[in-house]
Formats: C-alpha cells, structure tokens, sequence
C-alpha cells in the first residue's frame, strides 16, 4: 500500500482550481464537520463502525481496532461500498481519495480499488492536511485590497455583488453562508460547518487569485456574525479596514427588493416554511421594536400571509416590511455605521455604483 500514489502539498492548489472531486471515505459524522470543497462522502466505516472501533481502540490497541474494522467491512456491504466508489472514479476518473490523516483508511480504499483496476491517488496527510493549507491561504490572501458594499437593509447590495461578478472579482459571503445576515435572514437550507465556510472562502480567493484579475475584490458589508458563521478574523479584519460604498435608494425601491427576496421569489413550499421563520425573527427582536410596534408588525405580518394565501395578494407584505426597515433595521444600521466612522469612497444609486466599479475595472 506505501507504493500507491499520493498527491503532496504542493498539488493542494491544483486540486482546489481544477475542482478535482475528491472520494472522502471518513465517517459522515467527520464529515459534516468540514469538508474539501469538491468532495463526496463514502465512508469505509459509518459512524456506528467508526464509534464500535474507537472503544476497542481504546480498550485493545491498534491491532484488535484494525481487525475489527476488516470484519465489520465484508460481504454485503463491502460489495455496495466498492460499487458506489467504482461508480464514482467511471464517472470522474481524476477523482483522488482522502480520509482524516490520510492513513489507513484511505491506503485500504487505494488497496481495493487497485485490485479492480482503479488508481486513485490519495491526498497526503488527509483532510486534516489539506485543512491547514487551506487556512494558511485563506489568511494569506485576506490581506488583498477590497472595496466593500454597504447601505440600509433592502438596498440591494447582493443584487449589486451580482453584476459586479461579470466584470470584476467579487464574493457573495452570504450565498457562502446560506443566510442573509439578519434576523430574518435564515434560509430553509442549514447553514454550512463554520470550516466548510473559510474552506469555501479560501478556494474563492484561490480562484479570484488564479485569474490574476485586477483588484479590489468586491465584497458585501457583514458583521463578524453571518447568522451562526463566523468571518475569519483576518478577513473580516480586512473587510473593516477597507473603503466603502455606500448604496443610497429610496424607501419604495427597498421594500421592493425585500419583497422580491423574501417573499415572491420563494416557492409556495418554501414561502409557507418561510412564513414560520419570519414570526419566530419576530418574536426575537420584540424587545428592542417594544410591544406595541411589535404587536403592530405581528398583525400586519399576520394579514399580509392569510391575503396572499387566500387570494395569491402580496401586497400587504409591503406593509410591515416598510416598518420594519424604518423602526428597526435602519436605527440599527446607522447606529453601527456611524460608530465605524468608515472611508466611504462612493455614494449613491446601485445603478450609479455599478457604473463606478466598471470605471474601476
């Protein structure tokens, strides 16, 4: 199994730009846990082995643990396990093999795979190596110029990182996070394991990189905290020492955009689970609306949902949106950014700064 090949930490790049898929064989529970961005799990030990295996370990040594292991994978399941895997390298025959350490279970998956014609090179060191590479990077490349865009609530700064994509570097940190960043701003997916976060974060600055680009990287205006995600402390550090835009649109044309993204372009399915979120976000900032705001948010929440389900109407929606912005979300936001005291370089429009960052570019 030593003369099976492996791929060293100088291919690590070449693996994130390329997207090679990779075949982790760690349990899932290891694997919800962080992932490389490009991988598929088909673990040689499930999470049952895998915790049947540590007690022995634990109780028996390294030899009773590896026994055991060989035991628990025959028959049925080996057969299913070695279709999956083979289903996998026939349909992506670059495909490389990684688990934790890059030890022994990734060297027996080598080992079977060799033996029915398959050569899938495994990464050195494993997930736990290629971890640290790339966090090593990700930092590395978090002090690279940025421009952030920022403004009130509903001014439509995703929309702008958007466009900007198609001329100029820039990275969605929410789309990254699945969660707008707000109290209201779950959505129906869970969001990722805070390393498959900065794992994620760190192949878009490698590929940003990559393209050689001119800078600033165009990012969005976020807290330390996007939902439960944490920014990378150098990033984010970055982030808040770098100038700004500031998205200047009227109140209509906010309320509108959250109308749009909150509501209309949901399916019915995810509007109904949707629905339930926003109450719950509701409730969560009642103490700072005070209850007589929020009873009257609550109410018009309340109406705006039985319209537009027994009539398909979102109007009514516009309602509490709008007072929501204007008691809460715009007291909050000026509070802070008055507090930053940032460099803001551009005021205005999304369109008007839109047409500054093509200037830029």
């Amino acid at each position: 199994m030593s003369t099976m090949p492996t791929i060293s930490e100088n291919e690590f790049k070449d693996i994130i730009l390329k997207r090679t898929p990779i075949l982790d064989v760690r349990a899932q529970v290891e694997f919800a846990q962080g992932r490389i961005p490009g991988s598929i799990n088909l673990p040689i030990l499930n999470d049952e082995h895998r915790h049947e295996i540590g007690v022995i370990y634990k109780q028996s040594g390294n030899e009773a643990a590896v026994r055991r292991g060989h035991e628990l994978v025959t028959g049925d399941y080996k057969a299913q396990l070695l279709a999956a895997w083979e289903n996998i390298f026939k349909t992506n025959s670059n495909t490389v093999l990684t688990c934790f350490r890059g030890g022994q279970r990734s060297q027996i998956s080598q080992s079977w795979l060799s033996q029915l014609g398959m050569t899938l090179p495994r990464i050195a060191g494993g997930y736990k190596a290629f971890r640290q590479y790339l966090i090593n990077e990700m930092n590395r490349l978090s002090v690279q110029p940025m421009i952030v865009i920022s403004g009130p609530t509903g001014s439509g700064k995703t929309k702008l990182i958007d466009r900007v994509k198609s001329f100029h570097p820039a990275i969605d940190l929410e789309k990254l996070a699945h969660h707008r960043g707000s109290a209201f701003g779950q959505h129906s997916e869970v969001q990722p394991a805070q390393a498959d976060y900065e794992n994620q974060l760190a192949q878009e600055l490698l590929l940003i990189e990559a393209e050689g680009r001119k800078l600033p990287i165009v990012i969005e205006d976020e807290s330390r905290m996007i939902g439960k995600t944490a920014q990378p402390e150098p990033f984010f550090n970055q982030l808040r020492a770098s100038p700004l835009i500031y998205l200047e649109e009227p109140i209509e044309s906010r309320v509108q955009v959250i109308l749009e993204e909150y509501v209309l372009d949901l399916s019915p399915t995810e509007r109904v689970k949707a629905y339930a979120r926003y109450e719950k976000a509701l409730q969560m900032i009642s103490g700072k609306l005070g209850f007589e705001r929020y009873e009257e948010i609550k109410h018009d929440l309340l109406n705006a949902i039985q319209l537009s389900d027994q009539k398909n109407d979102f109007n009514l929606h516009q309602v509490w949106i709008k007072k929501l912005l204007l008691w809460y979300y715009d007291p909050l936001y000026l509070k802070s950014f008055e507090r930053r005291n940032p460099n803001v370089i551009f005021r205005g429009s999304r369109k008007a700064a839109e047409e500054f960052l093509r200037a830029q570019s």
